[in-house]
């Protein structure tokens, strides 16, 4: 998967954030437009997939009051970026360390060049733009 950007219609820094599929020998598909609708839809679907794991072990702990393991990450890494962290940016790399370190996640190295835009730096991933 790769992330590209177009300029946004919502003023100069506002970047339409397109992911690039591809086929198994790595032939481009097509760009597709990423929005809150469907970044809710995977989050929902992640969110159904923890609650059944371990036949519904997650969902279990709910009932008495735990936390969702996944909701709180989410949670947390969305108030990060509220508070300035752009995870894109080499100086948020030991933030996003401690980020996956407390969440037990395994993290995606941050590119040691990266220029400033939004939603861009996982080495997966290029923001190159249309």
């Amino acid at each position: 998967m790769i992330i590209k950007f177009e300029e946004g219609r919502f003023g100069s820094k506002d970047k339409k954030i397109l992911f690039s599929s591809t086929d198994r020998q790595g032939n481009f598909i097509k760009n597709e437009p990423v929005s809150i609708f469907k970044i809710a839809l995977l989050v929902n679907q992640l969110t159904w997939n923890e609650l059944n794991t371990k036949d519904g072990l997650y969902k279990r702990m709910l009932e008495y009051g735990k936390p969702l393991f996944f909701k709180e990450a989410i949670k947390e890494s969305i108030e990060m970026a509220i508070s300035g962290i752009n995870w894109a940016e080499d100086n948020s790399l030991p933030f996003v360390e401690e980020w996956a370190k407390k969440w037990m996640l395994r993290q995606e190295l941050v590119e040691s060049n990266l220029q400033r835009t939004f939603q861009k730096g996982l080495h997966n991933y290029t923001g190159d733009k249309k």
